[in-house]
């Protein structure tokens, strides 16, 4: 049997110990990444104006 371990599955397995190790602090960083998201997510807005993002128009726009 070949026992030839790539160097992704030796990431992989030190990244799970890690994590498993600091599980609590894992736990606690992904809260408040959520929590930051769920405070701005509401201050994203979508815009389909062009005007907004150019403020000359295309060659292509003026063509039309």
């Amino acid at each position: 049997m070949n026992n030839h371990v790539s160097r992704m599955d030796r990431i992989a397995e030190v990244l799970a110990d890690k994590v498993i190790r600091w599980r609590w602090l894992v736990i606690l960083v992904t809260l408040v990444v959520v929590m930051l998201v769920a405070i701005g997510a509401p201050k994203l807005t979508l815009s389909t104006s062009y005007h907004l993002k150019h403020q000359k128009p295309y060659q292509q726009q003026v063509a039309i």
